[in-house]
């Protein structure tokens, strides 16, 4: 799964932007709460009160929570607009996406493991990434771990 740097990011958003409401949505929502698309699916009016988003991790049985941005609750309103999806629709409007940004092996995961990684940039303490992420400290410890510096200074 790429990690995607800063510049490549906003050619995402933009080229999805281009392609529909959803399009964007599904990406920005997708990175901005690091779930995983099968969550995504499962994503109802109700899991957004007072500013906060809410659902359970299927994998921990975690609670997560995200306070809401204006844009994140934008996004959220597309995609609650439209109604329930399925995984397939949401894999195959990423997949569009990289298409046209060139991108082939462009996934879900892929923003999933880029916030991860933007995260531990801006210098959030790794605890802290795993508690916003929900996953374990040594998940984050041992596979965002192994990143090179020379990776990481190509992400920075």
């Amino acid at each position: 799964t790429p990690i995607l740097d800063g510049t490549r990011l906003k050619q995402i958003f933009s080229i999805a932007t281009k392609l529909s409401a959803p399009h964007w949505a599904t990406i920005f929502v997708l990175y901005e709460t690091a779930m995983h698309v099968s969550t995504l699916t499962e994503l109802r009016r109700g899991n957004l009160v007072n500013g906060v988003l809410t659902w359970r991790r299927p994998k921990t049985n975690r609670i997560m929570k995200v306070r809401v941005t204006p844009t994140l609750e934008l996004a959220l309103e597309v995609l609650f607009k439209e109604g329930p999806k399925s995984k397939r629709l949401y894999q195959k409007r990423v997949e569009q996406v990289g298409a046209a940004a060139g991108i082939p092996q462009l996934a879900p995961m892929t923003f999933r493991h880029t916030r991860t990684v933007h995260l531990l940039l801006k210098g959030l303490p790794p605890w802290v990434v795993a508690q916003k992420v929900g996953c374990s400290l040594r998940t984050i410890e041992g596979h965002y771990g192994l990143l090179t510096d020379e990776q990481l200074d190509r992400l920075g």
